[in-house]
């Protein structure tokens, strides 16, 4: 018997014809070719189809291991409406931040990521406990987590960082070119997301923009941080809102160094306070690399870490549609992204503590 969640329910769209929502995906593309068939289903069609849409993307993704799936993922974009996907320059990502001289991008590109681990480390409870020795702990992308091999604080430290300034930069580079649209004169509510966010159940945004309505708000979010704040993967907004929320963030610090260590959580709270933002879970999660398999077949949703499982919420992943049933799934797609995890995905540990390795997108 067909999923019924499979179904891809299309409310009509606006008597103009004109697109009443945008789309601005903007980050990192990761595993933007499983995430999207979801995506297109559950809001695209669900609010209107791709008449009441314009559609845009800013991806950056790394050159030297990415390109065939940067290739795959501008096939899917062919027919949108703003369209860039391109090899990360971190020298372009300075001159966004009006950092021009290469010498500078060189020295300021990666903060001082020893220095802020080790004193994220230092209070932490384990090096209190022995003194300030840590064993069994590493900043990993500027948070510290379990570490088996107690390896010490490295590289990793820095992708928090530099992950900032490139997904930022995507941000309102894709919000400009909205605005340099002729659409954006009928568009009314925008919602930015990250490319590999999953939407797991159908979102109606006449009840989200309802909801707005009622609570006099600019901006609703699908969750909050784990301090309760505001996530940064997942916004609709209107026009003011995301005008706030896509301003470029000026990166220079008083000795003329830029400074690429805000946080994007910290930043979002404080540009949409103003807004009174609303939040309510719609079930959506950001899909790492390594669990695309269990999705793609069965439908299932397996946090790396629990950040990223809180906000899916257990309705949307009862009786979710595998991934692969989607109407917009392509096996070639998919090929095309376990190769690549095959080869190069980094190897982490999952919720339950256990390593989760390339092989898993076939094994789980």
């Amino acid at each position: 018997m067909p999923n019924p969640r499979c179904a891809c329910r299309s409310n009509d769209a606006t008597a103009s014809g004109k697109p009443r929502y945008a789309l601005e995906l903007s980050g990192g593309l990761r595993t933007f070719l499983v995430t999207w068939p979801a995506l297109s289903c559950n809001l695209i069609e669900r609010n209107g189809g791709r008449s009441n849409w314009w559609l845009g993307i800013e991806s950056p993704y790394d050159g030297r291991t990415q390109a065939k799936v940067g290739a795959a993922a501008l096939d899917v974009v062919k027919d949108w409406d703003h369209v860039h996907i391109f090899a990360e320059d971190k020298y372009a990502t300075c001159a966004y931040y009006d950092i021009h001289d290469r010498d500078r991008c060189d020295a300021d590109f990666f903060p001082l990521s020893q220095d802020i681990c080790s004193k994220r480390l230092a209070k932490s409870s384990t090096a209190r406990k022995s003194g300030g020795v840590v064993k069994g702990e590493l900043c990993v992308g500027g948070m510290v987590q379990r570490n088996k091999t107690n390896t010490k604080c490295d590289s990793h430290c820095q992708r928090k960082y530099k992950g900032f300034a490139h997904q930022w930069e995507s941000v309102g580079r894709c919000h400009a070119a909205l605005k340099r649209s002729p659409a954006y004169q009928s568009v009314e509510f925008i919602l930015r997301t990250r490319p590999d966010v999953l939407l797991l159940q159908d979102l109606d945004l006449n009840g989200v923009v309802r909801e707005m309505a009622v609570a006099r708000s600019g901006a609703f979010l699908p969750c909050e941080t784990m301090f309760g704040g505001y996530i940064d993967d997942f916004v609709v907004a209107n026009k003011s809102a995301m005008d706030a929320y896509a301003a470029k963030e000026p990166m220079k610090t008083e000795d003329g160094h830029a400074s690429f260590q805000r946080v994007a959580e910290t930043r979002v709270g404080k540009v949409l306070q103003p807004y009174n933002p609303i939040v309510r879970i719609i079930g959506h999660g950001i899909l790492d690399l390594p669990m695309i398999g269990k999705y793609v077949r069965a439908g299932t949703y397996l946090p790396v870490t629990y950040h990223h499982g809180r906000c899916v919420g257990k309705e949307a992943q009862r009786g979710a549609c595998p991934g692969m049933e989607h109407p917009a799934f392509a096996q070639e797609h998919y090929q095309v992204l376990k190769d690549y995890v095959r080869a190069h995905a980094p190897t982490r540990a999952d919720v339950s503590g256990r390593d989760v390795t390339a092989s898993d997108v076939l094994l789980r």
